[in-house]
């Protein structure tokens, strides 16, 4: 499971920073610029996370559980949604989950802000408990 669980950690890091890359290009098109910035700059530090926690499985002191590597393949792959949501942000103008990166921004709908409060909390509920797992095993 070791090696499946850590090539689809680079897999998931390496397609981070791919859509980061081709993400860059597109952040003149939105409406919030700093929160189309703020995407791309998550993609790529999603992306060295993922490769890190792949690097990480590698070298853990005893082997994973089906479950343990569920939990971390999930808890990475969870900062998809979590992107997109910001890209959404990024031409809806929602600005409650990011208030720093969404400082212009006005505001969206509460629909909107939900899909994007959701995701995020998603994400950090997914990698509290991978990381921990991972640190736990090294």
């Amino acid at each position: 499971m070791g090696s499946t669980l850590q090539m689809d950690l680079y897999r998931t890091g390496a397609g981070l920073f791919l859509f980061c890359c081709v993400w860059g290009c597109f952040i003149p098109t939105t409406t919030y610029k700093r929160l189309g910035l703020m995407a791309h700059s998550q993609a790529a530090s999603m992306g060295t996370m993922a490769i890190a926690a792949g690097v990480l499985v590698q070298h853990l002191s005893t082997p994973l559980q089906e479950w343990e590597a569920r939990i971390i393949y999930w808890g990475v792959w969870v900062s998809w949604p979590m992107i997109f949501t910001q890209i959404a942000a990024a031409y809806w103008g929602a600005n409650k989950m990011l208030p720093i990166a969404g400082e212009a921004a006005p505001g969206a709908s509460p629909w909107k802000e939900n899909v994007v409060a959701v995701a995020h909390i998603a994400a950090v509920l997914g990698n509290i408990p991978a990381w921990a797992i991972i640190c736990w095993r090294l």
